[in-house]
């Protein structure tokens, strides 16, 4: 994994980190459907709060 330059901020800030199973609803199994969730961020209104790392 590649390291993210540090950027130091005045204010104080808290990061939050979201993991998503995605499941498929008919079987209840895992699906690999994370691309295409991605892809779906980038169309949402509010895609320029959205970081993927």
């Amino acid at each position: 994994m590649k390291l993210l330059p540090f950027k130091e901020s005045n204010e104080c800030s808290i990061g939050v980190e979201l993991e998503l199973q995605i499941i498929n609803p008919e079987t209840f199994a895992h699906a690999s459907k994370a691309k295409d969730l991605i892809r779906g961020t980038r169309k949402h209104a509010f895609q320029t709060r959205i970081k993927l790392i």
